[in-house]
Order: C-alpha cells, then sequence, then structure tokens
C-alpha cells in the first residue's frame, strides 16, 4: 500500500553509495535528517489508524497547519541556499528518503493532506525535484 520510502532503502544504503562510508562526519550530518523521515512518517501514519472519515480529515488538515508544518519549516531551514541537495555536495540517501516520502504526501492520495503541500517551501521541492529528475531515478 506505501511507496517505497526510507526504510526500505535504508539496508542498501552503503552498498548504493547513498551513506558515507569511513566520513564520520558526513554521517552525522544526515543522520538527523534521516530521524527526521521518520518522524514525518510516523506522526502521518498516526492518523491512517484513525476510522472515521471525518475525524481523520481533521487530524490530518490539523497536521498540516501545526506539527507537518513545523517540521518542514525546520528541514527548509536546513538546506542550504542554491544547493539542490540537503547534504551536499552529491545524493545522499536522506534527499531520496524526502523525494519518497513527500512524493506520498502530495500525491493527493491522502485525505487532508494537500497535493500543494510544498508550496511555501521552494529548497524542499528543489531537492524533490532534483532527486526526481537525478540519472539513476530516471533510469
Amino acid at each position: 500500500k506505501f511507496p517505497v520510502c526510507w526504510w526500505m532503502l535504508f539496508p542498501l544504503r552503503k552498498p548504493a553509495g547513498l551513506y558515507p562510508i569511513g566520513n564520520d562526519l558526513k554521517a552525522a550530518q544526515i543522520d538527523p535528517f534521516v530521524d527526521l523521515v521518520t518522524d514525518l512518517n510516523i506522526i502521518v501514519s498516526k492518523t491512517s489508524g484513525i476510522e472515521d472519515p471525518f475525524e481523520k480529515l481533521a487530524a490530518r488538515k490539523e497536521l498540516v497547519q501545526r506539527l507537518l508544518a513545523r517540521k518542514l519549516s525546520m528541514l527548509e531551514r536546513c538546506i542550504p541556499e542554491g544547493s539542490d541537495w540537503i547534504v551536499g555536495p552529491h545524493i545522499p540517501i536522506v534527499d531520496f528518503a524526502i523525494w519518497r516520502l513527500l512524493g506520498w504526501f502530495t500525491l493527493g492520495i491522502l485525505s487532508g493532506l494537500p497535493p500543494d503541500l510544498l508550496k511555501n517551501f521552494p529548497k524542499i521541492r528543489r531537492v524533490c525535484l532534483a532527486a526526481d529528475s537525478h540519472p539513476k531515478v530516471q533510469e
């Protein structure tokens, strides 16, 4: 039911070259963003268990206005100006994880999560577009 998300990619992070091997500083820069992806997934997934459709819609609308907006604002502030990647200069696993998770959130299939969720987050949109157009993704 869910698209490929970071937890499916995570075991492949080292063999795929998406996670720095032998560079503890770069790994330490990536890990908080992996935790953020986990947080985003958990807070939205918790609403999936709400059976009443009106209650679920209300819960998700509140998420969009409060907690999700706060977490996305935090992420937006962490992305360097002019960068296509969160922890540059090349694409690590966190960029793919953000791209897939936010792609799922903005597909329009989760009631209460608007397709224009990222309209106020240009840096996050840029990262998602860069991941989407990456040659390996296109391949």
